[in-house]
């Protein structure tokens, strides 16, 4: 039964347009890339080649991390599909055991995924042999060059984050989470990032690299032209613990996923409810019942009532799910790092000062941006997640009114960050012993700069979801590629 799930996932997403789009997409950015000046960014200086093993590597690594996008799109609905269509209910009944369903599901998406990605190869083969190419600039073509990199640097990522998105999926069976997911990843290459910064921890920053992409870095910086142009990236070292450590880290995000994924249409919760005792009063009588009269005032204080109860109930409503409270963690893990390993210049730390603490601060703002896009989102299709839209659709509320109040629920979450950003830099200058606080610069800086930005953000998503798009996944993607 497995050979049969991973064939008809392979031939399901082989027929797929996504698939060949996503496909193209990668084919074409590599050819634009090697026929231009751009390559130079890589390679193609005066001693190194532009086809150098060193600069192959680099490319094809950045290019995995770039479009861990298409990953999330291709693993993360997997199993996710058989929930948005309906047919979970189907494929649970059938005789098809769980390790079946699962490893059939991510084999046949992994295999569709490495074949996207082989398009880097391709692409990079062909653009070899462009007439744009001045031959004096590159090495004898090799084959070997262009896939030994791809075994050993991206085939590892697209594991990894193959499994990291698969098990987001299928877990939580919930679509927003897998582009939260990405945020995760993302303060994770930030955080190593940062550590590479000093140089006591730049080995470690190597190791938590979950791309590998200043692991690459740290073991080729002191290669010399010679080098780089001959040289393979090496297996060994740090470059093998860190794909070690990451593997084996998609090795266990799979395991968790069998075991906790649940083989029923309804999960039952991590913790067993109490059982409610019988009410041994007498059940009322509904005839005897006296239903009060009710006065409805439906005039413009009601409507104002509305929106400020409404929005204070999205806000609150927000704050408490997990998506947001997964992006507001890392968020605050990127800042912690951020803010414990503070610029240098010639060994000597800068001082504490509020200019200083707000460039740190400013660190945040991905994340306000990802709060934005996903949130813009889930509180325009809410009622219709829930299948409250009938009902809601039908009470004595304008139109207006339900869509004003998610704009001011985004405000008030704004507003609250923004507050727990200057608390947070307050406390870290007085911690440091840098007592000038400048609270005015800090208040300018966030209510009135980022607060107006993130507004026409805000705008500018509520416009996609209410107008360009009428699919919830699509628009969602859509605006995911406006921030990217």
């Amino acid at each position: 039964m497995l050979s049969e799930i991973i064939k008809f996932e392979w031939a399901y997403r082989k027929g797929r347009p996504a698939t060949w789009i996503y496909f193209g997409l990668i084919f074409i950015l590599p050819i634009i890339l090697v026929s231009t000046d751009a390559v130079k960014i890589v390679g193609g200086g005066e001693q190194t080649k532009e086809n150098a093993p060193q600069a192959i590597a680099f490319m094809e690594i950045v290019f995995s991390y770039l479009f861990m996008m298409i990953t999330s799109a291709v693993m993360g609905v997997a199993v996710l599909r058989d929930f948005e269509f309906n047919t979970e209910a189907l494929m649970f009944s059938t005789p098809i055991k769980k390790f079946d369903y699962l490893f059939g599901r991510f084999l046949g998406s992994f295999m569709v995924l490495i074949l996207i990605f082989s398009a880097m190869i391709l692409a990079f083969t062909i653009g070899e042999f462009m007439p744009s190419r001045d031959a004096t600039k590159l090495l004898p073509y090799s084959f070997w060059r262009y896939l030994q990199p791809f075994l050993v640097l991206v085939l590892p990522n697209l594991f990894f984050t193959g499994a990291f998105f698969f098990a987001g999926g299928a877990l939580t069976r919930k679509t927003v989470i897998i582009y939260t997911q990405g945020i995760i990843l993302f303060v994770l290459y930030s955080i190593s990032q940062n550590l590479m910064g000093d140089i006591d921890n730049r080995e470690m920053g190597a190791l938590l690299d979950p791309f590998g992409i200043r692991t690459f870095s740290y073991v080729t910086r002191y290669w010399t032209p010679a080098q780089k142009n001959e040289m393979l990236v090496p297996l060994e070292g740090i470059m093998l613990y860190n794909r070690l450590l990451w593997t084996g880290i998609g090795v266990l995000a799979l395991a968790i996923t069998y075991f906790g994924f649940s083989f029923n249409v309804v999960r039952s919760g991590l913790f067993k409810k109490k059982a409610i005792a019988e009410d041994k009063q007498s059940k009322i009588k509904p005839e005897l019942v006296k239903i009060p009269l009710v006065t409805q005032h439906l005039n413009a204080w009601t409507v104002v009532q509305q929106t400020l109860k409404n929005a204070w109930f999205y806000a609150k409503m927000s704050i408490i799910e997990v998506p947001f409270l997964t992006i507001v963690i890392a968020g605050v893990c990127l800042l912690i790092s951020t803010l414990i390993n503070p610029a240098e210049t010639f060994g000597v730390k800068s001082i504490p000062n509020t200019g200083n603490v707000l460039g740190s601060l400013g660190n945040f703002t991905p994340f306000l941006y990802a709060l934005a896009l996903t949130y813009a989102g889930e509180l325009i299709w809410k009622e219709r997640v829930v299948k409250f839209n009938l009902i809601n659709d039908a009470m004595p509320v304008p139109d207006f009114v339900g869509i004003l109040s998610k704009f001011l629920a985004m405000i008030i979450i704004y507003c609250g960050i923004f507050a727990v950003l200057i608390l947070a830099g307050v406390a870290v200058q007085a911690i440091q012993g840098y007592f000038d606080f400048q609270l005015p610069i800090y208040f300018e800086h966030f209510y009135l700069g980022q607060l107006v930005t993130m507004v026409f953000y805000t705008i500018l998503f509520f416009f996609i979801r209410l107008n360009a798009f009428k699919n919830a996944i699509l628009s969602l993607k859509s605006m995911n590629s406006t921030i990217l």
